[in-house]
Parts: structure tokens; C-alpha cells; sequence
């Protein structure tokens, strides 16, 4: 584990494997991402007030304006559009990549080329670095202008065509991380529609079920689920169809057993409804 964060699981709302990189939409303060470098979105002095940056400082890590402003010392100002890049200190990230953003001006033509620019080049700073994984917040948004509409779809396909560009890639993980759901709902909108399957393993195995208990009897409910996901870890191998003959068709134990996707529909038509319930 880097650093001293990261213990808990971030939620991964959607996931893709392009190629041998995994793409995931996480809910989560990119400042606890347990990756190898974190992106921050700032200003030229490296001591943006709002969003991402204050995120990362309300997290402990005031290490990090020590460092920026040491940057700054050594090297000046940083160029809108250009990156620095400090040790992840407490955090749980080992790098931080600092890019100072530009304004949106919309009279200005070229706005998504210069923002593509801008992923690419963070994209391409990791691979110097030498990391493995990084999370990326929604690119110069808020104060910078930047509206969420035209970021989120740039953000995907700069993400691509580097993938594409780069089958020697070192990412195995790239994360576009968010815990404003304003914004990573647009990202999980934009996912469906790319990648109609990058629903996670565990919520695709969830909403199996519920279409298995609504398919049994209107009006069976999460007893129903917890009775189907009960026979299946106990069962991992799909069962006979048919269990042995009896001579008495009315012995209900001994009755042929009716299953649906590896189900006993019996035992689940005699979990209780929510109406017997008292």
C-alpha cells in the first residue's frame, strides 16, 4: 500500500478493459487514490484555493504547499498548460502532477484541442515517471471554465487514442475519479454509452438476481435475492436438472427439483412476501 491512506475500497461505478488497461469511473476524493500519481489541477503559483487542490489539502497533506511553493522558488511560475510534479508525501499517491490550467474562453476556437493536449501530456509525464497507475479528476472545471459537457468526452477519447498510440503502455489502471455526483454521473453516462458492459462484476451479478426474483412471482423482494445468492455459494456447480424418480408424486421431497440458472425455484416460492412478514 502507498502512504498511510487508501485502506478503505473507493467505489468503482464503472469499469473497461481496454487492451491490458483497465479504465474505471471511481467515486472517491482523488486525494486518498491509492495509485501512482494523482493529477492536480492549479494555478500558476500552485496554490489553487478550490477543487482538486483543496481537496488534497484538506486531507492532511499541507506538505504539498510546502513543496509547491518550494517548486515555484526553483523554477518560476508554471505556464498554463504546462505540469510539475511534488512527492506524494502523506498522501497515498507517490507522485503529484501539478498542471496549471488554462481559462475556457469560448469566442476561442480550439478548445478541445488545447484540453487534449493537456490529458495527454499528464498521461505521457506518468509513463516518465515510471508509474503503473493514475487517477485523473474532471480536467479544468469550476473556476477554470471549462464546461462539463465537452470535458468528459474529450477526457475519454485522449484516453484512447494514447492507449492506442501506446501498446507498451505501463498503465494497467487508469482512474477517473470524482466524489461530486454531478460530475461522475456525466462520466458514468459517457461509459454506457461507449461500453454498454462496464457495469462491475458484483452489480451485474446483483441485477441477475433481481430479474430472477421478479421473473418467480410478482412481489418477491430481497429475501428472494439473499435465498438465490445463498444457493449459489453453496452450489458452485450447476446442479441436475432432474433428481431421482419417486414412487410418490405427491412427496414433494422427492419430487423432480426445478431449477432456473442453477436456482431451486422451490425453496425461494417458500421464502416469506413481504406481506406475511410481521
Amino acid at each position: 500500500m502507498f502512504g498511510l491512506f487508501g485502506k478503505k475500497k473507493p467505489k468503482v461505478l464503472r469499469e473497461f478493459t481496454h487492451g491490458t488497461t483497465k479504465l474505471q469511473i471511481v467515486r472517491n476524493s482523488i486525494s486518498k487514490e491509492n495509485v501512482g500519481a494523482i493529477v492536480n489541477i492549479t494555478n500558476a503559483t500552485l496554490d489553487q484555493p478550490d477543487g482538486v487542490a483543496k481537496e488534497i489539502i484538506s486531507s492532511g497533506s499541507h506538505q504539498m504547499l510546502l513543496d509547491c511553493r518550494k517548486w515555484v522558488l526553483d523554477n518560476g511560475q508554471l505556464a498554463p498548460g504546462h505540469i510539475a510534479v511534488t512527492p506524494g508525501g502523506k498522501l497515498a499517491a507517490i507522485h503529484i502532477i501539478h498542471l496549471s490550467s488554462p481559462s475556457y474562453q469560448r469566442s476561442l476556437p480550439g478548445q478541445d484541442a488545447a484540453l487534449r493536449e493537456l490529458i495527454w501530456s499528464c498521461l505521457a509525464k506518468g509513463e516518465e515517471l515510471g508509474i503503473n497507475s493514475i487517477a485523473l479528476p474532471a480536467f479544468c472545471i469550476g473556476s477554470f471554465g471549462y464546461p462539463l459537457d465537452l470535458v468528459v468526452p474529450v477526457m475519454l477519447n485522449t484516453v484512447q487514442q494514447y492507449l492506442l498510440s501506446h501498446e507498451d503502455t505501463k498503465y494497467n489502471l487508469i482512474r477517473f475519479t470524482n466524489q461530486d455526483k454531478s460530475i461522475y454521473e456525466v462520466f458514468v453516462s459517457e461509459f454506457e454509452r461507449r461500453w454498454p458492459d462496464s457495469i462491475p462484476q458484483s452489480k451485474k451479478k446483483a441485477k441477475k438476481s433481481r430479474q430472477l426474483a421478479s421473473s418467480l412471482t410478482p412481489g418477491m423482494d430481497r429475501l428472494v435475492e439473499r435465498e438465490i445468492e445463498r444457493q449459489r455459494v453453496s452450489s458452485p456447480k450447476p446442479q441436475k436438472a432432474k433428481a431421482k424418480p419417486s414412487k410418490k408424486k405427491n412427496d414433494k421431497n422427492e419430487q423432480d427439483i426445478e431449477l432456473k440458472d442453477g436456482v431451486n425455484l422451490e425453496a425461494l416460492r417458500n421464502v416469506a412476501f413481504k406481506e406475511d412478514r410481521k
